[in-house]
């Protein structure tokens, strides 16, 4: 595999080629290589400015991402966020209520199971009177969410 980095000079590739173990000229000693590689790495990570060497030996200048260019592709991004966002964020808004609702109602069904068992088995003592009531409240709660999520949800949508 041929890879070219930059050298010292911004304007000069270095090729070197990079042995898999395995593969002919490989060499044993890969320690050494690594350490002749990661020299080189380092001193061209030192001097590369905005230009950077592609897989396919040519220059790509990365000048957008400084100066006037950068002030124009963020303010390029910023309108774009600002009208495609809205619409993006819209359906995941109800959906993210759908769920949430269903989730409120699942667990007032939870809730509702062992009331209803309690309220069954009812006695009339101090227990018996505490577990209706806790279990009345959790479920009369957790319908309010749900049913104010699902609410909430077609309220969203038809905006």
């Amino acid at each position: 595999m041929n890879i070219s980095l930059l050298s010292s000079s911004p304007n000069e590739l270095v090729p070197f080629r990079l042995f898999y173990p395995g593969s002919p000229g490989h060499h044993k000693d890969t320690f050494s290589s690594s350490l002749y590689l990661s020299a080189i790495l380092s001193k061209t990570v030192e001097t590369w400015e905005r230009k950077i060497a592609c897989w396919y030996d040519r220059k790509v200048d990365f000048g957008f991402l400084f100066g006037a260019r950068r002030k124009r592709l963020i303010g390029a991004s910023v309108h774009f966020a600002r009208h495609t966002l809205p619409v993006a964020i819209r359906p995941a808004r109800i959906l993210w209520n759908q769920m949430i609702g269903f989730l409120f109602l699942v667990l007032a069904f939870a809730f509702a199971v062992p009331g209803y068992t309690a309220l069954r088995n009812f006695k009339g003592d101090g227990s018996s009177w505490l577990r209706v009531i806790c279990c009345g409240i959790l479920t009369a709660v957790m319908l309010v969410y749900g049913i104010s999520s699902f609410l909430k949800a077609r309220k969203i949508a038809r905006l």
